[in-house]
């Protein structure tokens, strides 16, 4: 397991739920709120509501924590859940530290739940260090340094020069197919969300 580097650390967003807690007329007029997870541990707890910050709180509830990682190719969140504590994914209660994907649910035991989502930057970039001698998954060449690449949601990275280079040289993998190689979902060419829960109010024009 390899800690995620660049400047978002993965993206992670979690939208604060309180569907599950509210009467059915608030839940309509209930604006989801959305918080961004700073790199490497954060903490989480409970102040009229949800509190994710890096820096541990004084206080005396219950303290869990974030962290996002890299297990092979995908970008995920740990949780850990303190001693004495429960934590529910999905509905299922969970190990003390667990490993959360886009889309999933948990529960802490506060009157809110949390829902996992990323939100990318334009994935439309030159190529990083996490990227610079990995293959691309189409032409199976080399993806180099300065090269333009797309990176999809789940860290594949396919080659999509532009004008950089001349237009016969240029290596448009991404344009072949619309689908990514890797987790088969479809090739993002802007930025935004890469889930979001159809039934959550969630302003789709920002990242929070």
């Amino acid at each position: 397991m390899e800690s995620l580097a660049g400047p978002d650390l993965g993206g992670f967003r979690l939208l604060v739920d309180r569907r599950g807690f509210l009467a059915s007329a608030d839940r309509r007029r209930q604006r989801t709120d959305v918080i961004a997870v700073p790199s490497g541990v954060s903490f989480v707890w409970d102040s009229h509501g949800p509190v994710v910050s890096s820096r541990r709180p004084r206080v005396r509830g219950p303290v869990y924590a974030v962290e996002p990682c890299r297990l092979g190719d995908r970008s995920h969140l740990l949780l850990f859940t303190p001693a004495g504590q429960r934590s529910w994914i999905n509905g299922v209660l969970v190990a003390p530290v667990s490993v959360l994907e886009i889309g999933d649910e948990v529960v802490l035991g506060y009157d809110w739940g949390l829902v996992v989502t990323r939100f990318r930057a334009t994935p439309v970039r030159r190529a990083t260090e996490l990227e610079v001698g990995r293959s691309c998954p189409v032409c199976r060449g080399p993806i180099e340094a300065d090269t333009t690449v797309l990176v999809c949601d789940c860290g594949t990275a396919v080659h999509l020069q532009g004008d950089e280079v001349p237009e016969r040289e240029r290596l448009e993998c991404a344009l072949v197919s619309s689908s990514c190689t890797t987790c088969r979902n479809e090739l993002p060419f802007e930025a935004g969300y890469a889930w979001l829960p159809e039934d959550l109010d969630v302003d789709r024009s920002v990242a929070s």
